[in-house]
């Protein structure tokens, strides 16, 4: 089956999230029995768009942003290549509902 193009960014930016997921799940349950179902279910939701909107969004490098959530507290950390796309990717995350606070550790690297 041939993709349309219009729709091999979308799904390939959907998978990565997937992946990402995955390998995160047993660092993201850790702490599960310490919050409700509704939060952790919350935190899954606020990880998957924050990573979605990273991935699509031209200013900023998503991959190499690094996102925990824990009871709505958003922490980023990795590299970026500008003050800029440090400033962008805290403002995409603040900007997804039930976001409580956003910790920014990001490190500007040229």
């Amino acid at each position: 089956m041939k993709l349309n193009s219009d729709l091999r960014a979308p799904l390939a930016a959907l998978a990565i999230v997937l992946l990402l997921g995955v390998a995160g799940c047993q660092t993201y349950l850790d702490d599960a029995a310490s919050r409700t179902p509704g939060e952790v279910t919350d935190d899954l939701t606020i990880l998957t768009l924050i990573k979605t909107r990273l991935l699509r969004d031209e200013d900023v490098r998503g991959l190499r942003i690094n996102v925990d959530v824990s009871k709505g507290v958003v922490t980023l950390s990795g590299k970026v290549r500008t003050e800029a796309e440090r400033q962008r990717a805290v403002e995409v995350a603040k900007a997804i509902p039930s976001v409580v606070r956003v910790v920014d550790n990001l490190v500007v690297r040229i």
